[in-house]
Formats: structure tokens, sequence, C-alpha cells
């Protein structure tokens, strides 16, 4: 048995495979990963529930003190005394914040792009069973989150998401039938 660290690079290196089509693009000089127009990713997170970061052996930080996410980060957006002048059509979807506006991830605020390409905004799709989550991204595609201040603003005077979403009609019923013999 050989103790000698492993060499991950020289690994991965030894056992890529590469495609015809990836070779010929490498040969070409095309981009191969480059996406016109570029995309975004918007996470999604119920209140206090986004991932925490933070120094090791000072977990308390990141609950004292919770990093901004592009979703908290949009609520502030809308509380901004000059948002408010502007009529609630006239307010982005979450969805379409990126499309005008630049999120800077150090200080946790978006801000109108000055110049530049557009960027199209992409909400993950969590799993079926993250409950509220869901329901919550539901909401964030529709006008309903168009000036949205804070979460409670997106379930509409309702208890959950879920009912806000239902109370939209954005919820189909489904009813199964048994044939009774």
């Amino acid at each position: 048995m050989d103790n000698e660290p492993a060499d991950e690079v020289k690994e991965y290196i030894d056992h890529r495979v590469i495609s015809a089509n990836e070779a010929m693009a490498g040969i070409f000089g095309f981009d191969v990963h480059r996406s016109s127009p570029p995309v975004m990713p918007l996470r999604v997170h119920l209140e206090d529930e986004q991932i925490a970061v933070f120094e090791e052996g000072d977990p308390e930080a990141a609950v004292l003190n919770p990093k901004a996410t592009e979703l908290t980060a949009f609520f502030a957006f809308n509380r901004l005394p000059e948002q408010q002048i502007k009529e609630v059509q006239d307010r982005p979807r979450y969805v379409d914040m990126p499309l005008k506006h630049v999120y800077n991830s150090k200080t946790g605020i978006w801000r109108m792009r000055k110049s530049g390409q557009d960027v199209i905004g992409r909400v993950h799709m969590p799993s079926a069973l993250a409950g509220e989550v869901v329901y919550l991204r539901m909401l964030l595609h529709t006008d309903v989150s168009r000036g949205a201040q804070s979460f409670e603003d997106l379930k509409l005077g309702r208890e959950t998401f879920k009912e806000a979403c239902r109370h939209l009609g954005l919820l189909q019923v489904t009813l199964i039938s048994s044939k009774i013999s």
C-alpha cells in the first residue's frame, strides 16, 4: 500500500473523457461555456433560513449578523425611499431584478445597472417535498412580488405561502374519483 497523497489534479486529467464535439470546439477555439445572455441564479429561502457562513469557531456571528441574500436584499431594495415614489407596476419582480440591477454579494445590496448586458434571473426549483419554499418560489414569479418589502407581504395576509397561492388561483385542484361497483 502506497502512503503518498493522491495527486487529484493528475487523476482528473488522466480520467477525463472529452467528446468529439468538445474536442472540435476546442480545436476551433469556440467558447463552450459562455452563455448569452448571462444567467444569474437567485436564491429562495424562508425567513431566517438562509445558508449561514461563518469563521471557524465563531458560529454566533452568523446568527447575530446573518448575511444578506439576493432575496433579503430585494426586500431591502423595495424599502428604499426612492423606490416608494415609483408605482408598484414599475417595480421589478424578484426574478426580473438582474435585468436592470446588479447584486453586490459583499455589501448585500441591489443597485441600478449602469451599463452592460442585461442578465436573466433564474430561481432554482426546490424539491416538491420542500413545502413552503415551493409556494414562496411561485409567488416570487408573480406580480405579487413587485414592491414586496418582506416575506409577510408575499403572504397577502394569509397564514402561509400555500394559502396565498391558493387565494391567487395558482394551485390546481385535482379531484380523484373512485368507481363504486
